[in-house]
Formats: structure tokens, C-alpha cells, sequence
């Protein structure tokens, strides 16, 4: 099992590289709504991110996590440094977990139309690996949509670690 402190690092890494690109991102792009994205412009996108770490983040205390119950927060949309002082808050919260057990129990509630909600037993360490399994698919839309901007973004933005690993082992695969 993977230990909390590498996991923890995994996602701090993927939390940075949203740090970078809200430094670089002036508020017109982070709002834009490029072609085919109408529903989802960059803000949006890191802000349904930051909610699924933020309901973690509430949840670990009481150890049921309910990312369904999202705040949503309008703010980080719209201010890309509102969004910054959010990721550095995750980052700290996410550090405060280091000294925690990976197969340390939590509940999810699954979205379920039954009443009450499914409940699904799981542990920190896997839900740290759905943290930035979840990031790293919303990473590879954020560069989608700056590409539609024409706006550069790196071209391992939002790709996995397995993916990456792949491409340096397979001669010809386009990157």
C-alpha cells in the first residue's frame, strides 16, 4: 500500500501545477468559455477540483466524506487569486494528514437517487488516489480548453503518470 506522505506529495504536485497556471492566467482566460466548453471554463473547472478537496479535506474530521455536498464557491470561478489563496489552504490541510494511517477507514456517499444515500466504506489512502486521479482528469480538460484560447500549455498538463511513463517507453507514440 502506498504510504499517505507519497500520496499526499502526488497530489501537492498537481495542487502546484494549478498554482503556476493561476499565476499566469489573467482573469479574462480563466473566465473565458472557449469553443465546445460553454459550461466549463477554466475557473469553473480548477473550482470543482478544489471542491472535491475541500469536502475531503471537511469530511477526513468526522471520517464521511459527501462530495455531492459541494460549496460550489462561486469566488474561485471568477478570481483566480481567490482561487490561489484556496489551493495554498488545500495544500496545508492535505500536510496536516501526513502522520496518518493509509488504511485508516472513511465513508463516501455515492451519488444515489435512494434514500438516505449509499454509503461506501473506503480508507485515506484511496481516497488520496481518487483525489488525484479526479485532478488529473479535470487538468487534461483545463488544457483542452486553453488550447481552444490558443493560450500555450505544456504538453504533459494534465496527463497521467502511467500515461507518461508509457510514452517514454514506446518508440513512435505520438506525445
Amino acid at each position: 500500500m502506498h504510504r499517505v506522505p507519497d500520496l499526499i506529495a502526488q497530489n501537492v504536485q498537481y495542487l502546484d501545477q494549478a498554482l503556476a497556471l493561476v499565476g499566469r492566467l489573467d482573469r479574462e482566460v480563466w473566465t473565458a468559455r472557449g469553443p465546445g466548453f460553454e459550461h466549463g471554463p477554466v475557473g469553473t473547472q480548477v473550482r470543482h477540483v478544489l471542491d472535491h478537496y475541500s469536502c475531503f479535506l471537511a469530511g477526513w474530521v468526522e471520517r464521511h466524506v459527501d462530495y455531492d455536498g459541494r460549496a460550489r464557491d462561486a469566488r474561485i470561478e471568477a478570481d483566480p487569486a481567490h482561487a490561489a489563496a484556496c489551493l495554498v489552504r488545500i495544500k496545508q490541510g492535505l500536510a496536516g494528514l501526513r502522520g496518518e494511517a493509509g488504511d485508516s477507514e472513511l465513508t463516501v456517499t455515492q451519488d444515489d437517487p435512494r434514500d438516505p444515500p449509499a454509503r461506501v466504506v473506503t480508507t485515506l489512502a484511496r481516497e488520496l488516489q481518487v483525489l488525484t486521479s479526479h485532478t488529473i482528469h479535470h487538468f487534461a480538460v483545463i488544457g483542452l480548453i486553453l488550447r481552444t484560447l490558443d493560450v500555450p500549455v505544456d504538453r504533459n498538463f494534465g496527463v497521467a503518470p502511467s500515461t507518461l511513463v508509457y510514452w517514454t517507453k514506446v518508440p513512435g507514440v505520438a506525445r
